[in-house]
């Protein structure tokens, strides 16, 4: 690693931390998903669990059994609050032998299996009427099991063991659509929209641009806050990083913003971006 000259007062770090030039647009989710992994505060814990465990052992786990749950590799009285807890550490170590060392450090080969082991999201479909109505009948279920098993049901249950709370995102990718799901699905989102209210831009059909702005967020919240390095010396480090490091920059992943306020304010976006990668 060439080394680079950093100011006084500051905490030097690997450039594989903030410099995220040559990640490609099929490694976006997966790079970015690893990354915040490698900002969880309970990192420590889950790598020490990890390490009486077995990180070998996790490894071996097929996609089938680790896609299904059948997670043998963990034991105790408190198996499902850990796993739950620690999800997205273990998941990183699954897919990557290495973590948590940076994604950028990595060899190209792991990097590939990763991304493999990652997966891509999947593709997002209008739900039914007749499904959601389902869905509601299973939940209204769920909370009568509840009941009868003496577990509480209103107010904070996530903390119990017995109550599994899972987020799903769901991301269109309009290059697929048709005739049906377009419009249906326009017209309820279009539906949700505040009365008076009309859209800042026409969509003209285009794919939306790989969120490479991501990597530059969190690149300077990490040059900022643990590097401790100021509008002016980030300028200056990024300088010699392209004059030894000269390497195409084509998703601008770079945080050398044009203003100290840009740049300010990318510090403080990638803060929020990590923070709400981590719920």
């Amino acid at each position: 690693m060439i080394d680079l000259q950093w100011p006084k007062g500051s905490q030097p770090l690997d450039p594989n931390e903030w410099d995220f030039r040559g990640l490609m647009p099929d490694e976006f989710d997966a790079a970015f998903t690893y990354e915040i992994a490698r900002e969880d505060p309970k990192l420590d814990d889950a790598l020490s669990l990890l390490a009486h465990a077995g990180r070998h052992e996790l490894q071996r786990i097929s996609k089938e059994d680790w896609n299904n749950e059948n997670h043998k590799w963990l034991s105790g009285e408190s198996t499902s609050r850990q796993f739950n807890e620690y999800w997205d550490i273990f998941n990183a170590c699954w897919c990557c032998g290495d973590f948590p060392l940076p994604w950028m450090g990595l060899e190209p080969t792991k990097r590939r299996l990763a991304v493999e082991r990652f997966g891509k999201r999947a593709p997002a479909r209008l739900v039914t009427r007749e499904e959601f109505l389902r869905s509601e009948e299973i939940r209204k279920l769920h909370e009568q099991v509840l009941k009868d098993l003496g577990y509480p049901v209103s107010g904070d249950s996530a903390e119990d063991p017995m109550v599994s709370t899972r987020q799903y995102i769901i991301d269109v990718d309009w290059s697929t659509d048709d005739t049906i799901l377009g419009p249906a699905l326009l017209k309820t989102v279009l539906a949700l929209r505040p009365k008076g209210t009309r859209p800042a831009k026409l969509h003209r059909g285009q794919r939306a641009r790989p969120a490479a702005f991501r990597f530059r967020q969190i690149a300077a919240y990490r040059l900022g806050v643990k590097g401790r390095l100021r509008y002016k010396d980030t300028w200056e480090l990024i300088r010699q990083r392209k004059k030894t490091v000269p390497r195409p920059d084509k998703f601008k992943v770079l945080p050398n913003y044009d203003s100290h306020g840009a740049w300010n304010g990318a510090v403080k976006a990638g803060r929020l971006l990590i923070t709400r990668g981590l719920l």
